[in-house]
């Protein structure tokens, strides 16, 4: 029979021994281990030894998560609208695709696959009602051709809008309505 080494009150990684828990049918010695973050957790000896196990699993899941995290940005409107215009432009899946990505509206190479470069150049939203509108409406995704604007101002640049001159003035039919107090 081996002797046994008493771990208690040793600590290994973020777990401190807090008494033996058990030995299992094969000999093998179990530990009750105290982890920084609070939890309790059962370990075999031999796998705090080697250093196999340093903590409950918190630590593995804080360096998942910051290694999946980019940006931290993920509940934001200004995130919901790049992820919205990369799903327009690219997943022939979403049915608004024919309208976008189908009709040749790509996005950027810089904002294509990075969002802190879409963030830089648009900025936050300066109040929540605004949405991302292209410029040019046949034109793509890019700093240059993108703004904030409200719904309205969206409604007043689709390609299905009548343009005209009136007065040497080019809108489309309901904005000059509206100049000139027409229904």
């Amino acid at each position: 029979m081996t002797k046994r080494i008493n771990l208690e009150g040793q600590e290994y990684g973020r777990l401190t021994v807090l008494r033996l828990a058990q030995i299992d049918l094969h000999g093998r010695t179990h530990w009750l281990c105290l982890c920084q973050c609070g939890q309790l957790i059962v370990v075999l000896a031999a796998q705090l030894r080697r250093g196999n196990t340093r903590s409950c699993g918190c630590l593995q899941r804080e360096q998942s998560r910051k290694h999946f995290t980019t940006h931290g940005d993920r509940e934001s409107a200004e995130y919901r609208a790049w992820i919205g215009m990369i799903e327009r432009s690219a997943n022939q899946k979403r049915q608004a695709w024919k309208n976008y990505g189908g009709r040749g509206i790509i996005v950027c190479e810089r904002w294509r696959h990075n969002y802190a470069a879409f963030l830089v150049d648009m900025g936050r939203k300066p109040s929540p009602e605004l949405t991302l509108e292209r410029k040019d409406n046949d034109g793509p995704y890019s700093p240059s051709n993108c703004r904030w604007a409200t719904r309205k101002e969206q409604n007043r640049n689709t390609r299905l809008n009548r343009i005209v001159t009136v007065d040497g003035q080019t809108a489309p039919i309901s904005e000059l309505c509206e100049r000139f107090g027409l229904k």
